[in-house]
């Protein structure tokens, strides 16, 4: 006795969803009928879920964990860049401004969100890598400027004889916790092997 043939539920050359009995396809005029009887197998393979083309984009909930906070990282450190990294306050209210290196880590940290959503499947190497390089210049522009805002608020204070007051303001933290939080979580990431890792790339390792 012939095996029975499950029917088809998506179309297998466009992917519209098939209604009851009907023989063609509304989207392509492809022939439901003639499949199950000239290629069974071919049928019962496309039972119960659409081809690979029709599933749904990912969704924010569908990508990992780690590399989320990575792609959160990247965001902290650009955010912190426009934001003020020096505060002064005084009877006139309160002025914030930000170095010029605020260039160099806003394009870090797209850098690093970029890299991570192009490996939110699986890392190569070469992207953790970046990640992690990007992670190291951002905790750098923070430690460099942190000792110069400092210096600039001290002298400040120095000046104002206690009519105002400076300080680092909130732009440095943020670059600081986006470049820790994307370096640690960099780190276990799903790595993934094949092109453009780093033995693919330095032919001595």
């Amino acid at each position: 006795m012939a095996a029975r043939v499950p029917p088809i539920a998506y179309c297998p050359s466009c992917a519209a969803a098939k209604q009851g009995a009907m023989r063609f396809c509304a989207g392509c005029a492809y022939d439901f009928w003639g499949a199950a009887a000239g290629r069974p197998e071919e049928a019962a393979a496309q039972v119960a879920s659409p081809p690979d083309s029709a599933q749904a984009p990912t969704s924010y909930r569908s990508i990992p964990r780690a590399v989320r906070a990575v792609i959160g990282g990247g965001a902290l450190v650009a955010l912190g860049s426009v934001l003020p990294w020096i505060t002064t306050t005084s009877v006139d209210g309160t002025w914030g401004a930000f170095s010029g290196d605020g260039w160099i880590s806003l394009a870090v940290g797209i850098g690093i969100a970029g890299f991570a959503i192009i490996g939110k499947q699986g890392a190569s190497e070469f992207n953790r890598a970046a990640v992690g390089l990007l992670s190291l210049v951002a905790v750098l522009v923070f430690w460099i400027n942190l000792g110069r805002v400092g210096a600039a608020a001290a002298a400040f204070d120095r000046q104002s004889f206690g009519y105002a007051t400076a300080g680092v303001s909130v732009g440095l933290w943020l670059i600081a916790i986006g470049a820790a939080l994307a370096f640690a979580f960099n780190v276990v990431r799903t790595a993934r092997s094949g092109p453009g890792t780093l033995p693919s790339l330095i032919p001595w390792r």
